[in-house]
């Protein structure tokens, strides 16, 4: 599992789950890697091994929206 927490640059890992956090309500909700990766288009850092992927806000609330709706787990 890696988190991928709005607003704060990351090198997120590749990971089965990713944890979506939102610090400023404490929501969180967990989506599948191939569905992040479907509906962001994730692109690996040239260089870094093993592969890293710069995030750093979370995507529009739309996106963000589909990605609740196919997550395994919900509390945001």
């Amino acid at each position: 599992m890696a988190a991928w927490t709005d607003t704060v640059p990351t090198l997120l890992p590749r990971a089965h789950v990713v944890s979506m956090v939102d610090p400023t309500t404490a929501s969180l909700f967990q989506v599948p890697w191939e569905v992040l990766d479907r509906e962001v288009g994730l692109r690996a850092v040239p260089g870094l091994f093993p592969p890293r992927f710069l995030v750093e806000h979370h995507p529009d609330q739309a996106t963000l929206a589909r990605l609740r709706a196919a997550g395994r787990w919900g509390t945001g």
